[in-house]
């Protein structure tokens, strides 16, 4: 069960789900899946959640809190332990008006809940989540201990000094080469922020002619990263015409109030098709062994009809000289071919 809602909450807090996101899973829905305001020092609101009993049967639910401490390397929330402090707890803050709630099937009910913010409370984004139970928690233990069956993420700015500063840590692709233009990109940014920081653009491909091919999205959902925390973005670029040599990829992310601050970065990687590669060597050694069967055979022609001729030696050797330059001459098309390939490759990687 922890898994369930550690994945609901993976979805809602950091994927960016809009604030009305459907949050559910076994006998309970709660909407909506994500609470998020601006709030004030020594201010009070109230919020209210609706929540209903997809069960087959009559259910009573037991309303828990909980702090947020972080996230895992998979993006996961990782729930605070019971006094752990977070540096962006929330859960002292939030008083519900009820402990429990009792609901027929299919029965719906609103549970409200007040926010206090202390006069102290520290400028930037505060994390925590209403849940829901289907057992009462024994003392001492946690909700996420005891089974959570779905909850709703309540994400509060504190008004105040606010940083909003991100940095780039990687941009590149899954390779160096490809042989089809189906690239996968890693774009990790770090969140340097007392905030939620939610960065979003754009990768721009060119070619060797500096043409561009594709502009790719990155993190349209809005997913965001947790404060001093970072995060992996995988966005792919998936053509479906030809592609070959050399391409550039530069990456532009924007993010802050209004979009007003920005990052960015370049990459590059190569797309060689290797059975166009393949064929077109083969091709060219095919033509080379033709080339020098035909020659052969044609010198011994022509050696035949001489017969006793005291110019065979004479002409055997004028033809077989002329042979020996005709090869030399597919084979150094051969080899530039060859070589030109790998020049193309070292002097552009």
């Amino acid at each position: 069960m922890k898994d369930i809602i550690t994945s609901l909450l993976a979805i809602v807090l950091l994927l960016g789900a809009a604030p009305f996101a459907l949050a559910q899973t076994q006998g309970v829905e709660i909407k909506p899946g994500i609470v998020e305001d601006r709030v004030n020092p020594g201010d009070t609101y109230r919020f209210t959640l609706t929540v209903k009993n997809l069960a087959s049967e009559d259910r009573t639910y037991y309303v828990l809190i909980e702090d947020i401490l972080g996230v895992d390397d998979e993006g996961l929330p990782v729930f605070a332990a019971e006094g752990q402090a977070t540096g962006y707890e929330i859960s002292q803050w939030i008083q519900p008006e009820t402990t429990s709630v009792a609901l027929a099937v299919g029965e719906s009910k609103s549970v409200a809940f007040t926010v206090r913010i202390p006069l102290e409370a520290t400028p930037g984004s505060h994390f925590g989540g209403v849940f829901f139970a289907a057992t009462p928690p024994s003392p001492g233990e946690t909700g996420a201990a005891i089974g959570i069956q779905v909850g709703s993420v309540i994400s509060l700015r504190i008004s105040g000094d606010i940083v909003e500063e991100a940095r780039l840590r990687e941009f590149s692709s899954g390779s160096s080469v490809y042989s089809t233009p189906n690239v996968d990109f890693t774009v990790r940014v770090e969140n340097l922020s007392n905030v939620l920081v939610r960065p979003r653009g754009t990768i721009e491909i060119t070619n060797m002619r500096g043409n561009q091919v594709a502009v790719v999205r990155v993190n349209d959902s809005g997913g965001a990263i947790f404060p001093e925390t970072e995060r992996i973005y995988r966005p792919t670029w998936d053509h479906d015409s030809f592609a070959f040599g050399r391409y550039q990829a530069v990456l532009s992310l924007a993010y802050g109030e209004d979009s007003r601050k920005s990052i960015s970065g370049v990459t590059t990687f190569w797309v060689l098709p290797a059975t166009l590669i393949l064929t077109v060597l083969g091709s060219l050694f095919a033509a080379a062994l033709l080339l020098f069967l035909f020659v052969r055979s044609y010198i011994r022609k022509k050696l035949r009809e001489m017969g006793g001729s005291g110019n065979k030696d004479y002409m055997g050797r004028r033809y077989e000289r002329s042979a020996l330059r005709m090869m030399a001459i597919v084979a150094g098309v051969f080899l530039f071919a060859v070589v030109s390939f790998g020049l193309l490759f070292f002097l552009f990687a």
